[in-house]
């Protein structure tokens, strides 16, 4: 089963998200084939260190749909589990287009999406960002949503309200 990890920008969380969940399948005795969206070596880097099978690159813009599709299948069918962490925000791709952005990666794949909001600074303000990206494509399944920096208890309180 895929799961992707995808945000609304970089800087939210994705990689440490990734990684204790990757820690924890580890600690479980789970094993989880990772991915990492684009040519980012340095995540992937962290992400094959965890003990599980080395981390992969998926990259339409480098190489191809058929490739990345392949790929995928070829080193997740051995394992339950596969995670994907995506780059940048979650429609950003090459240029101004969504074209190799993680929204593409997931369709092309057909694998929900995890999405790790920052919260920081805002409460009512989630909502239209979540919104926003949930209605953006209709086609994409987000079907879990965490918040990151949640600094307080009254701060997870309103957000509760909010949702």
């Amino acid at each position: 089963m895929p799961c992707v990890i995808s945000s609304p920008s970089t800087d939210s969380g994705k990689t440490t998200l990734s990684l204790l969940l990757s820690c924890w399948a580890f600690s479980k005795g789970i094993k989880i084939q990772t991915f990492k969206v684009g040519p980012d070596y340095l995540d992937q880097q962290q992400l094959s260190s965890i003990g599980q099978p080395i981390c992969r690159n998926l990259d339409i813009f480098l190489s191809g749909e058929e490739w990345v599709q392949e790929s995928f299948l070829r080193h997740s069918l051995k394992y339950e589990f596969s995670l994907i962490e995506g780059a940048m925000g979650l429609f950003d791709g090459l240029g101004s287009t969504t074209y190799s952005s993680t929204a593409n990666i997931s369709k092309l794949l057909n694998a929900p999406i995890i999405f790790i909001v920052n919260a920081r600074g805002q409460v009512a303000s989630l909502l239209a960002t979540i919104r926003g990206f949930r209605d953006f494509d209709s086609e994409l399944s987000i079907v879990g949503i965490i918040f990151n920096n949640v600094n307080s208890d009254r701060h997870k309180k309103l957000i509760k309200e909010v949702f």
